[in-house]
């Protein structure tokens, strides 16, 4: 399957999970040098985008109050940061939809509830930046990374016939029944 970008979205943030849990992990704003690290986590968990430490700054700029509130750390206690997540933006500061952006989580600790844990806080997060909405950007080669998502609620947006072929394919590579019966059932 080609790279291509696929977009999710979740209409609602009233039926959020309160949390998630993953053992010893605690969620924190961006601090002041926190870039390194982001850099290192997107650059050990990502095998399709090329990370650059300007990358950080080209993504989030550099107004450290928005960066505070909107990009999220995971921590644990012997391991420091691990994963990292952010309550973006739509397309502008007044957009009701909010956006994950960047969601990451070194693989050293990947499958143990950190992913979850991040993307919950980060929804939680936008809820209280006044986003009404939530949307993220994927790849379908991110399979593991599309079924935490569909696991929360997010859906995927359809907007032509070539989204449906592509998630038809993700819902058959998933074996996800629900998934392939929304995808038949939903706005054809």
């Amino acid at each position: 399957m080609p790279y291509t970008e696929l977009i999710m979205e979740r209409v609602t943030l009233d039926d959020l999970p309160l949390s998630a849990d993953a053992a010893n992990c605690t969620i924190r704003g961006y601090q002041s040098g926190d870039e390194a690290a982001w850099t290192q986590i997107q650059t050990e968990a990502d095998r399709h985008n090329t990370i650059t430490p300007a990358l950080f700054t080209r993504e989030f700029g550099n107004v450290v109050d928005h960066l505070a509130e909107r990009v999220l750390f995971a921590v644990l206690p012997a391991s420091g940061l691990v994963g990292t997540a952010a309550a973006w933006w739509g397309s502008s500061p007044t957009d009701r939809w909010g956006r994950v952006h960047w969601v990451a989580v070194h693989p050293a600790w990947q499958r143990r509830g950190i992913g979850r844990k991040l993307l919950v806080s980060v929804c939680h997060r936008l809820r209280g930046l006044g986003h009404e909405s939530v949307f993220l950007t994927t790849s379908p080669l991110r399979l593991e990374a599309l079924r935490l998502y569909l696991s929360l609620g997010f859906l995927p947006r359809i907007a032509k016939p070539s989204d449906r072929e592509i998630w038809q394919e993700v819902a058959s590579n998933l074996g996800d029944a629900k998934l392939q019966a929304w995808l038949r059932t939903s706005g054809q």
